[in-house]
């Protein structure tokens, strides 16, 4: 879901906004609106309590202004406060208001905390209320598409190009929507709109666009060449650097060794959670579907929670101890070790209420959890860990083909793609290592050739009675907002197995590199 964007226009750097913000809040203190300004230019600048504070004094000066209370929320949403962001959002949704821009907000903060029912209600203010805003009718089709409601979330998604030729993100969102045919696609427009349209966001979301259109319609060649062009643009214009992303994973394996991990520090005994993990795109949405068909089981969703309260946790410790600096993702991950752990968990917990709480067992299902495992293992020793691995080719395929929004940016480049699986695949070995059978592997493959072996397997772990009727996932699937949307109300299928051997030649610096690194390219 994207935010609109307000922001002030000047000329000045954002920081230079700020201090005349300050200059003038120093001579008109109850004015709302420059209140309201400051919390925005803090929030952009990444100075969220600030911007939390600024947003407060905006509301206690004209209390009954609803989207700066919306706003407050979304602050504490940016800070990783999602049980508090959850908390005023409800409390908000039963106001009513002619504001579109306070029900996107909303909505805004709604579908980042998982709750879709909730954001599609408010969306659908927003295009009721103004039915000419290209960035109000996105929205909406996101959280059509996020429900499974495809046909709905595609006449947006045609009626936000129409207000906005312009608007590149729809044009790669529809294409994803469904399977493109041979007799029904939008190859030739997308390839008369990336003639037309020189500007690099063109050139990435109409290319990512249009190959996976070739791809569905079985032009391999034409798809490849697509993707690489539109990828190799996506990380022309990142600063991202692997060898950061590596150097954390090293530490990870350094600082959470086998020796710390088993010190008998009493984590929470909690049995709720289920934490499914592993590279993006391996399955782990799956997995997700068939352990939630169970009565007892909630799918949460990708929660960023257990990250943000052990970054919380851990910068709050440092300012307990001004000694101690935390200037690097190394310190911070030194420092992650010297938390209680049944602090942590009981936070962790906390944080994702009232969302969860009213089954058993719920699903964290964010994949870069693997990350975290040595202090999921050690806050919440008796969840279940779920890390689904696949045929190395196919997942970095299947990774390389995604235009992700903000995350996973080494998957724009082969080089990069290598060498973060590597480093990947050496820290899965340390918490492998180090844990055991704590860590439940599920293989991708087997479980689409073999489903019901595998997931019986997989409810045996959990604890979970296994009935075969859970496999019929596309009767129950829950709503979700990921890369797999399209994908999620599908039966089982075996048709993405394999798939990069359409593109060996053009993959083969990938296939190289893994091998160079002493890994088998086609099998974990």
């Amino acid at each position: 879901m994207a935010l609109q964007d307000n922001r002030n226009a000047a000329q000045q750097t954002p920081q230079q906004q700020l201090r005349t913000l300050q200059q003038r809040l120093q001579k008109k203190p109850n004015d709302a609106k420059l209140w309201f300004q400051h919390s925005q230019l803090a929030l952009q600048l990444r100075q969220r309590q600030t911007a939390s504070q600024s947003i407060q004094q905006a509301i206690n000066l004209q209390p009954h202004r609803l989207f700066y209370q919306a706003f407050r929320a979304y602050c504490a949403l940016q800070q990783g406060q999602f049980a508090q962001a959850l908390q005023w959002a409800n409390a908000l949704s039963s106001q009513h208001s002619k504001d579109a821009a306070f029900y996107d907000l909303l909505g805004h903060v709604f579908s980042h905390v998982g709750e879709l029912e909730p954001a599609l209600r408010c969306f659908k203010h927003t295009c009721q209320l103004v039915t000419d805003n290209a960035h109000y009718w996105y929205n909406l089709a996101t959280a059509y598409r996020a429900h499974g409601q495809f046909d709905q979330a595609e006449h947006c998604l045609n009626h936000v190009i129409k207000l906005d030729p312009q608007h590149w993100e729809a044009y790669n969102t529809r294409s994803h929507l469904k399977k493109q045919t041979l007799t029904s696609n939008h190859i030739p427009a997308l390839q008369t709109q990336m003639t037309q349209s020189s500007s690099t966001l063109a050139r990435i979301q109409l290319g990512y666009a249009l190959a996976k259109e070739q791809e569905d319609v079985g032009d391999h060649s034409a798809s490849i060449k697509t993707l690489l062009s539109a990828a190799q643009h996506r990380r022309q214009h990142s600063a991202y650097q692997v060898r950061g992303d590596i150097a954390a994973m090293t530490a990870l394996q350094e600082h959470y060794s086998a020796q710390a991990l088993s010190q008998s520090l009493e984590g929470h005994p909690s049995k709720e959670v289920i934490f499914i993990l592993g590279l993006p795109r391996t399955g782990t949405t799956l997995v997700e579907r068939i352990l939630a068909s169970h009565p007892s089981v909630y799918a949460a969703g990708e929660l960023q929670n257990f990250s943000a309260v052990l970054t919380q946790l851990t910068q709050h410790s440092q300012q307990q101890h001004p000694a101690i600096h935390i200037n690097s993702k190394t310190g911070l991950i030194r420092q992650s070790l010297t938390l209680d752990p049944s602090t942590l968990g009981q936070a962790y917990l906390d944080s994702t209420r009232p969302r969860t709480g009213h089954c058993a067992h719920f699903i964290d299902k964010l994949p870069l959890n693997y990350l975290y495992i040595g202090a999921i293992h050690r806050a919440l020793p008796n969840a279940k860990i779920i890390h689904l691995t696949r045929n190395p080719m196919d997942a970095c395929y299947a990774m390389l083909k995604t235009l992700f929004e903000q995350t996973y940016p080494f998957s724009y480049c082969l080089q990069d793609l290598a060498h973060y699986y590597q480093a990947y695949r050496e820290l899965m070995n340390h918490w492998q290592t180090c844990l055991g059978d704590n860590i439940h592997h599920v293989s991708y493959e087997q479980l689409v050739s073999q489903p019901e072996v595998t997931a019986q397997a997989l409810f045996n772990h959990c604890g979970l009675e296994w009935r075969a009727e859970y496999l019929h996932t596309d009767n129950h699937a829950p709503t979700t907002a990921t890369a797999s949307a399209s994908q999620v109300r599908q039966p089982i299928y075996q048709h993405a197995v394999q798939r990069w051997r359409h593109y060996e030649h053009e993959l083969a610096p990938l296939y190289q590199q893994l091998q160079t690194g002493g890994l088998n390219p086609e099998q974990w």
